[in-house]
């Protein structure tokens, strides 16, 4: 993808973290953009 394809006028911005504190999502909620606060799990691939 080029900067020319990206729709500019639409940023979204995504976070991704283990997990968030109720201070980050709280800041996110209050924040009029688009802030994607996205939790990450690691599965044990070693399970039979």
């Amino acid at each position: 993808m080029t900067a020319a394809q990206v729709l500019w006028s639409g940023p979204r911005l995504i976070c991704v973290a283990g997990d968030f504190t109720r201070y980050d999502v709280h800041a996110v909620r209050e924040h009029q953009c688009s802030i994607d606060p996205v939790r990450y799990r690691l599965f044990d691939t070693t399970a039979p």
